[in-house]
């Protein structure tokens, strides 16, 4: 059985659905939609797909990558877009070429992937774990749904106690 699930990652110009057959007796998840991606549209082409995740039964996302062809599908209908028309472009052109973000640390906490799946109109996936949050290797996906990857920041540490550490070290 063949089904289609919308994949979009945000600020690397990535949004295509993608279509791949489900085995009998398994079920996909947002890992099942990933490898889909980069296998059906390899990162050597153009709109070529690629993500790097930790290899363990809890995978964590560390990098995507698009081989960005220089005009963008927003609406991911399979109509691209002049990239100077695209509401979030702020009127710059985007060259072609291969766009890459990734988890990295930062003063006081970290840029990390989070996912989130929309099935119709409702967010399905939940976060943090207090709320159900699953790994993308295990959160189930259905015909028709949508899964939007972004990077967001995280505080892990009080960044009251951070400020307080500069100015003392900016005293010394």
């Amino acid at each position: 059985m063949a089904i289609t699930v919308q994949l979009r990652v945000v600020g690397i110009y990535y949004n295509r659905p993608i279509t791949f057959e489900v085995e009998p007796g398994t079920t996909p998840t947002v890992f099942s939609v990933m490898k889909a991606a980069r296998d059906q549209f390899p990162i050597s082409s153009p709109e070529g797909f690629d993500f790097v995740s930790t290899a363990s039964t809890n995978p964590s996302m560390e990098v995507i990558r698009h081989n960005f062809s220089g005009s963008y599908d927003f609406d991911g209908n399979g109509v691209t877009t002049d990239p100077v028309d695209g509401p979030t472009l702020r009127g710059r052109s985007r060259s072609a070429g291969t766009y890459e973000l990734g988890e990295q640390a930062i003063r006081g906490g970290l840029v990390g992937w989070q996912y989130y799946v929309v099935r119709g109109n409702t967010v399905v996936s939940t976060t943090p774990a207090s709320r159900g949050f699953q790994s993308f290797a295990k959160f189930e996906v259905q015909d028709g749904d949508k899964v939007i990857w972004r990077l967001v920041a995280i505080a892990t540490e009080n960044t009251e106690e951070l400020s307080r550490y500069d100015r003392i070290a900016k005293k010394s």
